[in-house]
């Protein structure tokens, strides 16, 4: 099987408008939960999935399909296409196998989302071939996929911020999606970092990472504040996430000894 520019550029099309449809629909599933979805798209192993796995399988799949003849592709395709959303998760929950009716269970529950993605694959790669679309949708799908990594976009209604040294407030009537803010904080030391949330409606969260994605945390007795042991000078990062949320919160940190 010759593999030409545009075959490749047309999988990776489909791979593209694939991936942004399950965006969109996600986003939908959620209640416009734009924190979670937008970090759900973060994760290096959604690419993969459908830029690796998914282009690598498909191609594999028109192999076998060349090798059939032509016989019954309606029947073989998406047969095909099933199978191959089903197996990653058959090896992938292979180590943690303990008892064979958890763990079909957990492979059928996971397949049942991956078999959706496939078939969306299969059928959006053959509009593709029928039309010389490809090179202008992958630059499209890739565009906005890329813009929603790097901006994190976010609703923000009567959105209201202070920032101190020491403090972070900020008031809304919606938000949601995610807001970032610097620490900036010394090396070899341990803060007590306080959390006041007043939310009358809607969802919320927070966390701290330190410039690579990690932070050493440690939990206290009181529900609303953390222990953070730093481990050089310069920023650390708090975020606030909401989802459709409405109210106030507060972000105090100061050194203990």
């Amino acid at each position: 099987m010759k593999l030409s520019i545009s075959y490749i550029v047309t999988k990776f099309a489909a791979a593209g408008v694939t991936l942004s449809l399950f965006y969109v629909v996600n986003l939908v599933l959620s209640g416009w939960d734009l924190s979670s979805v937008n970090g759900m798209l973060s994760n290096p192993y959604i690419w993969l999935a459908f830029f690796g796995y998914a282009v690598v399988s498909s191609t594999f799949i028109d192999y076998l399909l060349k090798k059939s003849n032509g016989s019954r592709p309606w029947v073989r395709k998406p047969l095909y296409y099933t199978v191959a959303s089903i197996l990653i998760w058959l090896v992938l929950f292979l180590p943690s196998f303990t008892d064979f009716f958890n763990y079909l269970f957990l492979v059928l529950y996971a397949s049942f989302f991956t078999v959706l993605c496939a078939w969306t694959y299969m059928l959006v790669y053959d509009f593709l071939q029928r039309r010389r679309l490809s090179l202008i949708l992958l630059i499209v799908s890739l565009s906005f996929l890329l813009s929603i990594v790097i901006i994190q976009p976010s609703i923000q209604i009567g959105w209201r911020e202070t920032v101190t040294d020491n403090s972070y407030h900020a008031s809304f009537e919606r938000f949601s999606g995610e807001e970032k803010e610097g620490m900036q904080l010394e090396g070899n030391q341990t803060y007590l970092i306080s959390v006041n949330w007043n939310i009358q409606s809607g969802g919320y969260g927070w966390k701290v990472r330190d410039e690579n994605g990690f932070a050493n945390l440690e939990q206290t007795d009181v529900e609303y504040q953390t222990l953070l042991h730093t481990t050089y000078n310069g920023p650390y990062y708090f975020y606030i996430n909401g989802n459709d949320a409405k109210g106030s919160v507060e972000v105090f940190w100061k050194e203990v000894k």
